[in-house]
């Protein structure tokens, strides 16, 4: 099974496929290489089939959702980015997304916590509220922060706010 779902960025959440989504078999270890793959693959194949979110915006993420490995979670995940990044942690976008996909099928009622854990092992818990017509995804777990950079804007550089639009 498979969804297609907006938690700010437009994702693809795998589930109970053959062969694209078994991250977790008992007695089983993948490697990340491998994840990437499957990840990829499927990746792939919703590009070629013309899959988009709405108005023809790209999926640049693919998570793979499969049982979790402890009793402590309810989802166990893997999440590549584009440019064949991977997220470490359960992935605040992939989780948001999958909260929404969860709740549309009748899966996860609002208010109801829903522990994510990653293949690396990190673990969110996240719930959903609304707010007038919209879904708040809410997610409390720990990251680490990996890189810091500064950025300059020199008032002469006349690209220093991006690229214009047209």
């Amino acid at each position: 099974m498979m969804d297609v779902s907006f938690g700010t960025i437009w994702e693809a959440i795998a589930r109970d496929l053959p062969d694209a989504v078994a991250i977790s078999e008992p007695g089983r270890d993948y490697t990340f290489a491998e994840f990437d793959d499957r990840a990829a693959r499927l990746a792939a194949a919703l590009a070629a089939a013309g899959v988009s979110g709405d108005g023809g915006a790209e999926i640049d993420h693919v998570e793979l959702l499969g049982p979790p490995r402890s009793a402590a979670a309810d989802g166990l995940n893997f999440v590549l980015c584009p440019g064949g990044a991977h997220d470490r942690s359960p992935c605040g976008t992939g989780t948001s997304a999958l909260l929404a996909a969860l709740h549309s099928r009748g899966h996860l009622a609002l208010d109801r916590p829903w522990r994510q854990e990653s293949v690396a092992g990190g673990r969110f818990t996240a719930w959903l509220s609304r707010d007038g017509e919209a879904l708040v995804p809410h997610i409390r777990g720990r990251a680490f922060v990996t890189a810091q950079a500064t950025l300059f804007f020199q008032a002469a550089d006349p690209f220093r706010g991006g690229l214009p639009a047209s």
